[in-house]
């Protein structure tokens, strides 16, 4: 090999590791990346009732205040709280902005709300799920599986997780704050 002439026999070891490592990643992305999406869910028990928590699920002109980057929505078939109903998103990250359309999956009232995303950008199903504990505190399980539609995405895409968990985190907060507001157990806790 005229290429490592110059180099000791370390030095061309060391040179061919670094190629095979670089040859495998990219064989890594082309064979291993059919999936690459991520699972984030978060769990918070707020000290609500889930009737005080449901309107700010189902109802789309009020998941946009709480929803962190989620700035709008325009309804296209049904009510939100129908399964198969659909409606059109529209998020903001930055200054990028993109939009998606959503079709209400699964809905048990004032206990679940599934949906069904799909944009250029990523493949997702949206769950949120409201679980009683005791009067004035309920559980509730945010969830995400989110599948990136584009291949470097994909092939990065375990990176967002840490991100989209830090936005569902950021969300729940703003849920919380949002529903407390109209909340019969702070009324009832203020007396």
């Amino acid at each position: 090999m005229q290429i490592f002439k110059g180099y000791n026999l370390f030095h061309r070891t060391v040179a061919i590791g670094l190629i095979c490592l670089c040859f495998l990643a990219v064989l890594r992305g082309v064979l291993m990346i059919s999936g690459g999406g991520f699972q984030v869910e978060e769990k918070r028990v707020l000290s609500l009732n889930p009737v005080d928590i449901w309107p700010y699920v189902v109802t789309p002109d009020l998941r946009d205040n709480w929803v962190v980057e989620l700035v709008d929505h325009s309804r296209l078939s049904g009510q939100p709280d129908q399964k198969g109903s659909t409606r059109l998103l529209f998020w903001k990250q930055g200054f990028k902005r993109f939009s998606g359309a959503e079709t209400t999956a699964d809905v048990v009232k004032e206990r679940l709300y599934k949906s069904y995303i799909e944009s250029n950008d990523f493949i997702a199903n949206w769950t949120v799920a409201l679980t009683p504990v005791a009067p004035c505190k309920t559980e509730v399980t945010y969830h995400i599986a989110q599948r990136q539609t584009g291949f470097t995405d994909r092939y990065f895409g375990f990176f967002r997780a840490s991100e989209e968990r830090a936005k569902m985190q950021r969300s729940l907060d703003v849920l919380e704050e949002w529903a407390s507001k109209k909340s019969s157990c702070t009324a009832a806790q203020d007396k």
